[in-house]
């Protein structure tokens, strides 16, 4: 249930950034930076990902005693998601390297998801239900 009242809660925010972004752009940085908000359109999605895996990895994992397994994977994906981040800012600058962070974070998400439902299906199966 934590993780999904993290998802929407983040999903929420980021919805909320997304609709009023080019407004607080505009009156916390002025008009030189509304350029800005397409950017930000894009790396609000980041939120509701990075809350859930939190609360996938905090609230779930390390409790059924994957901590290692769950600090690999956020290692792991750190690193791939600063190597796609170079990546793709050859190519599409700004833009490329916050679609890199939100897509890496996705990842992650589905990574634990898989995880977490693959160490239950495990322990079912040892336990004989």
């Amino acid at each position: 249930m934590i993780v999904i009242g993290m998802l929407f809660s983040g999903v929420f925010a980021a919805g909320l950034i997304y609709f009023v972004g080019d407004f607080l752009i505009f009156k916390v940085l002025g008009a030189g930076f509304t350029a800005a908000s397409e950017i930000l359109k894009v790396f609000v999605w980041v939120i509701p990902f990075r809350l859930a895996n939190q609360a996938l990895g905090l609230c779930m994992l390390i409790p059924m005693g994957r901590d290692k397994a769950t600090s690999f994977l956020m290692m792991l994906s750190s690193v791939i998601s600063m190597l796609l981040a170079a990546l793709l800012s050859i190519w599409y600058g700004v833009a490329g390297v916050v679609s890199a962070f939100v897509l890496v974070e996705a990842f992650l998400f589905i990574a634990l998801i898989i995880f977490v439902l693959g160490d239950r299906d495990k322990k079912r199966k040892m336990e004989g239900v």
